[in-house]
């Protein structure tokens, strides 16, 4: 019994045992297989540290109403990385920035002006972003007061980087409007007709129009290279030539009123005709306080026509040949008549005629043809013939 019994409890047991395990084993799956929790969030990054440091520099800084300068801006990241880098540039009323005009120039591309032209934004395109170099034109509107001073702010853009020394990332400066005297140059005549072959010449005159006296410096002129060979250059030790150009050395002031002058002449060649010639002459070295920059230079324009036609020789005329005068019909030849005169006697064949000489009556004509004598001499020689008969009859 005990034994049975004992067997029974182990037999319990055992079978206990594995009931816990199958209840076990699939818990144990199920645990496995769900996903962990997730983690924590991490804490954002610091952001990034970096010194920029931006400059600006109008080259001139004094200047007419009308002229313009060139801004030089500078921004370079001295230390650290940025995530863009831009410069805004801030102009004040009275300046306006010349943009290029070709989307192929490189600044068209990187500086964008606002819609008033106030505001300019230039970005560095390349990566990593170090610098943001640029020269841009801008123009004193022409209204400004001599004696007025323009104001010029730009400041670097680093996105969400933090500038170390942020003191040193604006830049400032100015411009002032002034005036000097008025330089003006100008072709005497500026405009010319000439033919191939032909001289033109044209002067080109230097006139201080100011109320003090001026500085000029020298003048440049720009021939081209097609008809330099037919071109007459200024007599003057100061002019001197460079390929498709020639400059002329004044280094003197002018009096008000007072005026300097350069003698220039061409004469085509004959592949010239029907196209037009222009040389431009200005003063080499603008000043920039000069309160009129658009009579700084002036352009002479020569219109070649086409080549003059040769004048035609006159063809001699023919003088007519004197038609020659009508000549005298020549009188008709008399006609021989026997003549009735009695043949003079005497034997032999020397027979001399009786009466006229030996001649024939004339009719007209000085001479006998030869018809006329042959007939003569058979009237001759008839009359002998019967002469003879009637002298043998009496002698018989």
């Amino acid at each position: 019994m005990r034994s049975g019994g004992r067997r029974a409890r182990i037999t319990g047991a055992a079978a206990a045992a594995l009931l816990l395990g199958a209840l076990a084993a699939p818990a144990a799956h199920a645990a496995s297989t769900q996903p962990a929790a997730p983690a924590a969030p991490a804490a954002p990054a610091a952001p990034a540290e970096a010194d920029v440091r931006t400059s600006l520099r109008p080259e001139p800084a004094t200047l007419a109403p009308g002229r313009s300068f060139q801004l030089n801006l500078t921004t370079d990241v001295v230390t650290g990385t940025v995530p863009e880098l831009a410069t805004v540039i801030t102009l004040p009323a009275g300046l306006t920035y010349d943009r290029p005009s070709s989307h192929d120039d490189l600044e068209y591309t990187r500086c964008t002006p606002s819609a008033d032209g106030h505001t300019i934004t230039c970005r560095s395109l390349d990566a990593p972003h170090e610098h943001v170099w640029e020269s841009l034109t801008v123009q004193v509107d022409r209204d400004v007061a001599p004696g007025t001073t323009l104001p010029i702010t730009a400041k670097a853009v680093i996105g969400d980087a933090v500038d170390t020394e942020p003191e040193d990332n604006t830049a400032t400066a100015s411009v002032r409007v002034a005036v000097s005297e008025d330089i003006g140059v100008a072709w005497k005549p500026a405009k010319a007709s000439v033919k191939p072959g032909e001289r033109v010449a044209a002067r080109f005159v230097v006139t201080n129009h100011g109320s003090q006296p001026a500085q000029v410096n020298a003048v440049r002129f720009w021939l081209g290279f097609d008809y330099w060979d037919g071109t007459s250059t200024p007599d003057d030790p100061g002019c001197w030539a460079d390929p498709g150009e020639m400059i002329c050395d004044v280094w003197r002031k002018l009096d008000p009123g007072e005026s300097i002058s350069y003698d220039f002449a061409w004469t085509f060649p004959q592949k010239a005709a029907g196209t037009t010639y222009t040389m431009a002459g200005s003063l080499a070295f603008p000043d920039v306080l000069d309160p009129d920059p658009a009579n700084d230079r002036a352009d002479l324009v020569i219109a070649i026509g086409p080549s003059p036609k040769p004048t035609p020789t006159p063809k001699p005329t023919a003088t007519p040949a004197p038609k020659p005068k009508p000549t005298a019909k020549p009188a008709p030849e008399p006609t021989p008549t026997a003549s009735t005169t009695a043949p003079a006697t005497g034997t032999g064949t020397d027979l001399t005629p009786q009466g006229g000489g030996g001649e024939l009556a004339a009719t007209g004509a000085g001479t006998l043809t030869a018809v006329g004598t042959t007939a003569a001499a058979l009237t001759v020689a008839g009359g002998a013939l019967a002469l003879a008969r009637r002298t043998r009859r009496r002698e018989h």
